[in-house]
This record gives C-alpha cells, sequence and structure tokens, in this order.
C-alpha cells in the first residue's frame, strides 16, 4: 500500500507586522505562503498547498483535491493525475 500524507491549510490574519497568510502543513513540512488579494479563498488555500507539495515533490504524477474541514481549516489530499474526482 502507497501511503500519501494530508495537506492542511489555515488562514492566518494580518498583524501589526506581516499581512494575510496561509499556513499550510504535512508531516513532511509546512510552510507560510502570502494571500493573494486577487484570489478567492479556495484559490490561496489551494496554492498554498501546491506550493508546499511542490516544495516536498509531490506533484509529479499526482494532482491535489480538497475541501473545508468543521474547523475551518482546509484539507488537501493528493490523488494520481489519471483518475477522474467522482463526487
Amino acid at each position: 500500500m502507497n501511503l500519501r500524507q494530508a495537506i492542511t491549510t489555515k488562514f492566518i490574519p494580518p498583524t501589526g507586522t506581516k499581512g494575510s497568510r496561509i499556513y499550510a502543513s504535512a508531516a513532511a513540512g509546512t510552510g507560510y505562503f502570502g494571500w493573494d488579494h486577487s484570489q478567492d479563498a479556495h484559490e490561496n488555500h489551494l496554492r498554498a498547498a501546491t506550493r508546499l507539495a511542490n516544495r516536498l515533490n509531490w506533484l509529479d504524477t499526482d494532482r491535489l483535491v480538497g475541501g473545508v474541514l468543521k474547523d475551518g481549516r482546509h484539507c488537501w489530499v493528493l490523488i494520481p493525475k489519471e483518475k477522474p474526482c467522482t463526487p
């Protein structure tokens, strides 16, 4: 069985010294990524998850799909690119 890690993303509001950002985390690594005000919330979370996955070299054969958790975080999982995502 080939197990994959999930990525969670969380909005971090601006402070007195830093702008809005997204915190992306997986067991293999974490990162903060700036908020792009020209994009909506879903696009910002997906962009942060994608950037972390790229940093971890996970997107060679996979793609990210995700949704929102009860606590407001977003959760992303990797699935093979060739398999369709069906509801």
